[in-house]
């Protein structure tokens, strides 16, 4: 691992640096995860702050019990990414980092021109991470994606239906959760095959599929619907609806 780096913590990532671009929850937990184990995270946030931080009840205002735990082992800048400057100033930034890690929508990235080939630019042998809902190469590449919205589209308002009678959604951050695990392990093995197991100028980012996790599965694959919502996502998202437009109780 990279010994250069002034942060040290002892832990098994000691030495390696992590420029966090993401908001909310999914991303920030996976970051937290690199933190506890001993990465030195540098998170952006803009001026506003990150939403996790207003996300419930907290010691003080701006710094809410989750933004506590999602922000802790991390160092937390401030930029306006949008603007010549803040960008200027974030890349600077990223060509210290071993990792960058965003949850950016892909429209976003493209108009930031924070896709990979920008980052490994300045930094050739980055592990680059982009995390978000939906394909990007769909038509609901930038569509919402907040953790209520992937249950449905799972199908757990159809499992839950099954289960007990009555369609709904976890009680818990389900999805944002699992995908931010997801995200820690990809990025662990993305580094360990850049230290250890690929030839230096050797092409990483491009050629291994680091993470890939089906979270539901098929919710109701014995559906006989015939229809483009045939399946787990259609299947969730219809049951989900047509519980609410039946008047159902909050």
């Amino acid at each position: 691992m990279p010994a250069s780096h002034e942060a040290a913590s002892g832990g098994p990532l000691d030495g390696i640096r992590v420029l966090d671009l993401s908001s909310v929850v999914m991303g920030p937990l996976a970051t937290q995860i690199l933190g506890d184990l001993g990465a030195d995270v540098i998170t952006v946030e803009t001026r506003d702050g990150d939403i996790n931080r207003i996300m419930g009840s907290g010691p003080c205002p701006g710094l809410s019990g989750v933004s506590l735990n999602l922000l802790r082992n991390k160092r937390n800048i401030s930029l306006d990414i949008a603007h010549p400057d803040g960008r200027a100033a974030l890349l600077r930034v990223a060509a210290g980092c071993d990792v960058f890690v965003t949850n950016l929508r892909p429209g976003s990235v493209g108009r930031l021109r924070l896709r990979y080939p920008d980052i490994a630019s300045i930094r050739p042998d980055v592990i680059y991470c982009q995390a978000h809902g939906f394909p990007s190469d769909s038509p609901q590449a930038d569509a919402p994606a907040f953790d209520d919205i992937i249950q449905a589209a799972c199908g757990v308002p159809d499992v839950l239906r099954r289960a007990s009678g009555r369609p709904g959604l976890m009680p818990t951050l389900l999805a944002d959760k699992v995908s931010g695990l997801v995200l820690a392990y990809s990025i662990i093995a993305a580094l360990f095959l850049r230290e250890f197991l690929t030839p230096p100028g050797s092409p990483t980012a491009d050629s291994v599929p680091w993470g890939h996790l089906d979270v539901a599965g098929p919710a109701r694959a014995d559906s006989d619907e015939d229809d483009v919502t045939k399946g787990a996502t259609g299947f969730g998202v219809r049951t989900l609806l047509r519980w609410l437009e039946a008047g159902a109780p909050a």
